[in-house]
């Protein structure tokens, strides 16, 4: 998922050619992390792709490393709402309704 998002900060013209590059490790966890590495370096506002890429990425580490509990005990879980609507924008079926859940 957050890959996909990756290929829409492409399309944008937001760091072309770093994200390419980091579109073409051959680990996808690491070329998430490159892309991330890329995004969070950026002085000065993100687009919109990038917004979403970040609150996507966000929720996917915490998920993946302690489940939606620590998503919504750590400060990622303070964007609950925002990540709802980045997992819709990015298509996702099933994470989004759990984003929504009150703290």
């Amino acid at each position: 998922m957050v890959l996909s998002m990756a290929v829409t900060l492409i399309s944008e013209g937001s760091e072309i050619d770093r994200i390419q590059d980091a579109l073409a490790l051959p680990n996808e966890t690491e070329a998430i992390i490159a892309v991330g590495d890329i995004v969070y370096s950026q002085s000065g506002g993100w687009t919109e792709a990038e917004r979403v890429f970040v609150l996507v990425e966000n929720v996917e580490r915490e998920v993946n490393n302690g489940g939606f509990d620590q998503f919504f005990d750590n400060s990622s879980g303070d964007n609950a709402h925002e990540s709802h609507q980045a997992l819709l924008t990015m298509g996702a079926a099933n994470t989004p309704r759990r984003c929504s859940r009150k703290r």
